[in-house]
């Protein structure tokens, strides 16, 4: 009688250990799946400006901390005015915030460094945020003039002069 008890005990503590160990597989199944679950929640857009700054904060004067380019993926992960934070598909480390007019929905086919049936100033011209209507003031003879719109993406502007510029024209940061 003594031996079968002690046998009991021990079935049922092999029982115990194998709970432990199942629990264990659960516990790490629902944390991986509850990651993943988070990842899908989160809103996948595209970069549709040539370049834009990733920041540190909602502000034009945050820190610079990585760039985006143009067709580049990420995830939308809140949105506080007109800026969106965001973190990159490839690199989800990399997080920050952005301009919310520099992204879309649209799944971006085409890329600055890559041949495409596009033309490459056709590309270039929607990621200055122009469409072909718009575009109409840029045509001459049929034929395209980026030119003008060139010349004004080449004006470089410090961040001092920018802010005193804010300043005296009473304007919220960013608008």
């Amino acid at each position: 009688m003594l031996i079968s008890l002690w046998y009991n005990l021990k079935k049922l503590r092999e029982v115990s250990d194998m709970s432990k160990s199942k629990i264990v597989c659960l516990l790490a199944f629902f944390f991986m799946f509850a990651l993943l679950g988070a990842e899908k929640s989160s809103t996948k857009m595209y970069i549709n400006v040539k370049e834009s700054w990733i920041k540190s904060g909602s502000g034009v004067f945050d820190k610079n901390i990585a760039t985006v380019k143009y067709g580049e993926q990420v995830y939308l992960l809140q949105e506080k005015g007109k800026w969106a934070r965001i973190s990159l598909v490839s690199n989800h480390n990399i997080m920050g915030w952005i301009p919310k007019a520099n992204l879309t929905k649209k799944k971006i086919v085409g890329a600055f460094d890559k041949k495409t049936s596009a033309e490459s100033k056709e590309l270039a011209l929607a990621g200055k945020g122009l469409t072909e209507g718009s575009g109409s003031e840029f045509s001459t003879s049929g034929r395209k003039n980026y030119e003008a719109v060139d010349n004004i993406e080449k004006i470089n502007i410090s961040l001092k002069d920018l802010q005193i510029f804010i300043i005296n024209g009473s304007l919220k940061e960013g608008e």
